[in-house]
């Protein structure tokens, strides 16, 4: 785990920096005038605010991490198994029919992920929007 880190490790900061960026300062202290302690603050308005964007940055980082072979084979020895692992014995000349199905699982891998993404941030939105309009 610690050597996938390195390579999707930027990809996760940058998301939630982007949405950090357009948190306001206003919705704290709003939330301070009406009496939220620090820990309300962070839980109530700063970390559904980043929500989105943690969930952006951890699905494009396992994306990235399911696709590095070179580094889960030196650090790993040929002992640790992934996906990519399997796959690149098959694809350098194994029997193209499984290098076809590990193929397929691991694209299918990909746009689960993708779309399970869109779906949750889909159904987060409309929570929100419906809180807020109710408010």
């Amino acid at each position: 785990m610690l050597a996938h880190i390195s390579p999707t490790l930027p990809y996760m900061v940058r998301a939630i920096m982007i949405s950090y960026q357009t948190l306001s300062v206003d919705w704290e202290d709003q939330a301070r005038m009406l009496g939220a302690g620090p820990v309300s603050r962070f839980t109530l308005v700063v970390l559904p605010h980043l929500l989105p964007g943690i969930v952006a940055g951890a699905s494009l980082s396992i994306l990235i991490s399911l696709s590095q072979y070179l580094i889960t084979f030196i650090i790993g020895s040929g002992q640790v198994v992934t996906l990519s692992i399997l796959l690149f014995p098959f694809i350098s000349g194994g029997d193209p029919a499984i290098a076809s199905a590990y193929s397929l699982l691991f694209a299918g891998m990909a746009i689960m992920t993708l779309f399970g993404l869109d779906v949750l941030l889909k159904k987060y939105y409309q929570q929100k929007k419906a809180v807020t309009n109710k408010g």
